[in-house]
C-alpha cells in the first residue's frame, strides 16, 4: 500500500502538478460561488489520488480540468444549508389533560 501511495504521488507530480497553474488560471475566469480556488485544487488532487488506477488517463490536463469543473458543479448542485429561524415566539406548552376528552 505504501508503495502505491508513493507511486501515485510521483504520478501526480509528473502529470498534474505541471498543469496546475493553467487550471488555476482557468478557474480564475470561472465564477465559483462560495468556493476558494485552493479548495477546488485540493479536492481535485484528492479525487485523482483516490482513483483505483490512473492507467486510463491519457490526457492529464483535460482530466484534471474536468475534475475541477465537476467539483464546482457538485458544489452548485447541492443545496446550501440554510439556518432555521423561528417565525415568532414559541407558544407555551400546555400540560396534557389527565384523561382524554370524550
Amino acid at each position: 500500500m505504501r508503495n502505491d501511495t508513493h507511486e501515485r504521488a510521483r504520478w501526480l507530480s509528473r502529470n498534474v502538478l505541471p498543469v496546475e497553474p493553467l487550471i488555476r488560471s482557468r478557474l480564475r475566469r470561472t465564477f465559483i460561488y462560495g468556493l476558494e480556488i485552493d479548495d477546488v485544487i485540493q479536492e481535485m488532487y484528492a479525487r485523482i489520488a483516490s482513483l483505483p488506477s490512473t492507467d486510463a488517463i491519457k490526457y492529464q490536463l483535460q482530466y484534471a480540468s474536468q475534475t475541477a469543473k465537476a467539483i464546482i458543479s457538485d458544489h452548485m448542485r447541492h443545496p446550501r444549508v440554510l439556518p432555521i429561524t423561528p417565525a415568532g415566539p414559541p407558544e407555551p406548552l400546555q400540560p396534557a389533560p389527565p384523561h382524554p376528552p370524550p
